[in-house]
């Protein structure tokens, strides 16, 4: 490697850095404070550099929040398309998906938060944001309903229409992640494992029900 390109290299690896280190600021002051009352100096002075050094990683104050965005939804949406290509009984898959989603939002509380504020108005601050968001919750729930219908074709899982049932799901882990992202105590007031077990009940296959 010659010094030019290895010089090359490093201005890359820094500048990655700085950009998610401008992205984990605007997560958390998002989160924590909201879209609306976040400015983006207060975003700069968080990651310790000047608002024209942040306009170098992100055009507008939009485009960071999607940026915020993709970041944290893209690796869920991988971690919940791995139980749709899993093996294993589909009430077991449904209920890993499960708990995976409330480890994930736990890892980043920030992101849990920005996400519940962003839906609890209905994306007004970024409409344009707000489509593709809507595009993405409807892949995440055609992917549950095919860990659901894998589940319904084993046995282990309820009969009924699977999207109607993946909404139904989404919902429940919905209110648990909202619950965690706004009491005081940064809990759901319901431990994980009974929460994980309400949700095995509703959706086990009862013999000589349904």
């Amino acid at each position: 490697m010659t010094t030019t390109s290895a010089r090359g290299t490093l201005r890359r690896r820094q500048a990655e850095l700085n950009r998610e280190k401008v992205l984990d600021a605007a997560e958390e002051l998002f989160g924590r404070n909201g879209f609306r009352e976040t400015s983006l100096r207060q975003v700069a002075e968080r990651c310790g550099m000047s608002v024209g050094a942040l306009y170098l990683h992100l055009p507008n104050k939009e485009e960071l929040l999607r940026a915020v965005i993709d970041r944290r939804g893209l690796a869920l949406m991988s971690r919940i398309r791995s139980f749709v290509e899993a093996d294993g009984l589909g009430i077991d898959l449904l209920t890993g998906l499960v708990r995976t989603e409330i480890g994930f939002y736990r890892a980043f509380p920030d992101f849990g938060r920005l996400i519940s504020r962003l839906f609890s108005s209905g994306f007004a601050v970024a409409p344009r944001l707000g489509a593709d968001v809507a595009h993405g919750y409807t892949a995440a729930i055609q992917l549950a309903a095919e860990v659901i219908r894998r589940g319904q074709l084993d046995g282990t899982i309820c009969p009924g229409d699977t999207d109607s049932l993946a909404r139904l799901l989404a919902a429940m882990v919905g209110s648990h992640r909202n619950a965690e992202a706004t009491r005081p105590d940064g809990t759901a007031g319901i431990a994980e494992d009974q929460f994980v077990q309400m949700v095995r009940r509703a959706f086990a296959n009862v013999p000589g029900t349904g």
